[in-house]
This record gives C-alpha cells, sequence and structure tokens, in this order.
C-alpha cells in the first residue's frame, strides 16, 4: 500500500486496507499498522465532528453545556493577579534563595499550567461570546507567562484541528518529528 503524497490528502473511506469496516465513534478491534515512522493512518472519516452529531442526537441536553464559561474570566483574572501579587512580594528577594525558587515551583508552574490551558479555551471563544474580547482577554492571560505566544497559539491550534485528519505540509510540520 501506498500513503500519499504531501499534496494530497486522505479522503475518508468506510473501509480500512484490510477491508474491515471502519466506525468513526469506535476504534478498530484489530486497527492497520504501517510502517511509516511513529504514526498511525486510518482512512476513517475525522471522528470528532460525527462523534460529536452522535451524542447530541443522544443527549440533546448536552448543548446546554456548550459555549462560553463566565467563571474563567474571575478565575483568569484571580491567576493573573496572583503571579503579579508574587513578583511584587518577591522584588527584594535574591534569585538564588530557597523562597524565590519554593515561590516559583509551587506557585508559579501551577499558575503558569492554569494559564496554558486557560488560553487554549479562550483561543476556541470560550470566556465571552465575541471573539475580539477572547483576543483581547487572551492577551491578559498571557501576561504573566513572559513568552507573548496567545495571538499565535489560537491560529496554530485552529490550524491543527483543521488539518487534523489530513496528511499534507502542515500535518507533516504539526506532527512529525522527522520534518
Amino acid at each position: 500500500m501506498t500513503l500519499p503524497t504531501d499534496d494530497q490528502t486522505v479522503k475518508p473511506r468506510n473501509k480500512n486496507p484490510q477491508g474491515q469496516q471502519l466506525d468513526a465513534c469506535k476504534p478498530a478491534s484489530n486497527p492497520p499498522r504501517h510502517e511509516d515512522g511513529d504514526f498511525f493512518w486510518t482512512y476513517s472519516e475525522e471522528p470528532h465532528r460525527s462523534r460529536r452529531q452522535a451524542i447530541i442526537k443522544a443527549h440533546p441536553e448536552v448543548l446546554k453545556l456548550c459555549g462560553p464559561e463566565p467563571l474563567t474570566i474571575p478565575i483568569v483574572l484571580g491567576v493573573v493577579s496572583l503571579q503579579f501579587l508574587c513578583a511584587y512580594l518577591l522584588r527584594d528577594s535574591p534569585f538564588l534563595s530557597w523562597r524565590f525558587f519554593l515561590t516559583a515551583y509551587i506557585i508559579g508552574a501551577t499558575a503558569n499550567q492554569n494559564l496554558f490551558l486557560a488560553i487554549h479555551e479562550i483561543s476556541h471563544n470560550l470566556a465571552f461570546k465575541s471573539p475580539l474580547a477572547n483576543r483581547l482577554f487572551a492577551i491578559i492571560a498571557n501576561l504573566p507567562i513572559g513568552i507573548p505566544y496567545s495571538a499565535s497559539f489560537r491560529v496554530s491550534t485552529h490550524k491543527l484541528f483543521f488539518f487534523y485528519s489530513r496528511r499534507g505540509p502542515l500535518a507533516n510540520r504539526v506532527f512529525s518529528h522527522t520534518t
């Protein structure tokens, strides 16, 4: 079997190369393995969309859980404030002190991880209804991290989800450690 080139896109199929019927919501019981680096290639449709549709059809009440989460805003503002408060309180501490390292390791690392996840959620417009408000809020959430990445993260995560089930130059750059 030959895999598609970088210029081609894998088209959804209902059967894998061994002739087994594929279901987008269930993994194959004996999935085929291909010798193409560290990747497992499937030829079924991208499962997120069909799985989402199946869940909504079976449980329409789930739609009430979709959309912006109002608690995101005060939590992010609290974590950002905590980071700046720690920086202010440690302003006179030597860099190579136990107080500085413990605060950075316990509070700073936990807060940064919280903000990384919040920026991911905000990039999906889950803090405000307005996309512009979400973009501006992501910049605020990004302030204590020190490396301005929230704007580029939004673009790259949207490209990742768009090209998730395709093989091509972008998919190779995102998923492959060899290119």
